[in-house]
């Protein structure tokens, strides 16, 4: 029987494990302190992982793009160090931008014919938020999941990463896809705000595991400038945009480019520094 296990920790739940060698090399300090934010937690949801990490039980990650891509980088540069460590490859990842049928209302209609919006704009506002879902799983079965690369998921499964989960209708078509496809997967999130009833969701639509750290929305949510991508806000579009595509200042372009850098350098020091406490190399 599957269950949801209440994985919330707070900073003095996460111990140092320590190390044997007598020299140990200074860290690498963390200069964003969004990203540094993100140690506490995505060091808990490792240690929940890491019997499934060292088992090489993941084959692909999906990050939820767009706030959520920095945590999935930082999850898959721990990944990549444990896979490499075990003579592994280093696991695939993609990103997909996820719209909630109640907010991106024109991203829905790009995906509706007429005479589909008539019938879905009868309907009550919660069967209306049902049916967009599945229009939308459809999508993206069509456009994301069937263009998965199945050979590397063979005896594997997905591991999805959001930073935020509220409510889950976000989600939901995501993970209706892939159960349907007949693909195992578990779900992370840095944040769940109502643990209960998104763990039911998450589990109810098909995932094997549920983990998360915290209730508290993190500083990473929204943060589209820390993840260098926007998605559409019109039209639905299987990937995201780079977020200097919507400067012309060249200026504003470079520094928009040296902000990314900065980050994706201070996400390879913090992957480095929580694998090797929970792995104990220091």
């Amino acid at each position: 029987m599957k269950s949801v296990e209440n994985t919330s920790k707070t900073k003095d739940d996460v111990g140092n494990l320590g190390g044997g060698s007598s020299k140990v090399e200074k860290p690498k300090q963390i200069v964003s302190t969004i990203v540094e934010d993100l140690r506490v937690p995505v060091e808990s949801i490792i240690r929940d992982l890491k019997d499934s990490i060292d088992n090489g039980s993941y084959g692909l990650l999906i990050g939820d793009d767009v706030s959520a891509r920095p945590v999935a980088l930082l999850i898959r540069g721990i990944v990549d160090k444990a896979y490499k460590a075990a003579d592994r490859e280093d696991i695939n990842t993609r990103f997909v931008p996820l719209y909630s049928s109640n907010i991106y209302n024109s991203v829905f209609d790009s995906l509706m014919t007429k005479e589909e919006k008539i019938r879905i704009g009868s309907l009550s506002f919660g069967r209306r938020g049902e049916e967009k879902s599945l229009i939308l799983k459809q999508k993206l079965k069509e456009d994301f999941i069937s263009k998965l690369d199945k050979k590397n998921l063979t005896g594997k499964k997905v591991l999805v990463i959001s930073d935020v989960i509220q409510y889950g209708d976000t989600l939901r078509p995501l993970l209706a896809g892939l159960k349907e496809e007949g693909i195992s997967f578990d779900v992370v999130t840095v944040t769940a705000m109502n643990p209960g009833e998104n763990g039911q969701l998450v589990i109810g639509s098909g995932a094997d595991n549920f983990y998360y750290a915290q209730q508290e929305v993190h500083s990473v949510y929204g943060k589209s400038d820390l993840a260098g991508v926007k998605k559409d806000q019109e039209k639905f579009k299987i990937t995201s945009e780079p977020r200097k595509a919507s400067f012309e200042d060249p200026a504003m372009k470079t520094q928009i480019q040296d902000s990314i850098k900065n980050s994706r350098a201070d996400i390879k020091n913090l992957a480095e520094q929580i694998f090797n406490k929970v792995w104990a190399k220091q």
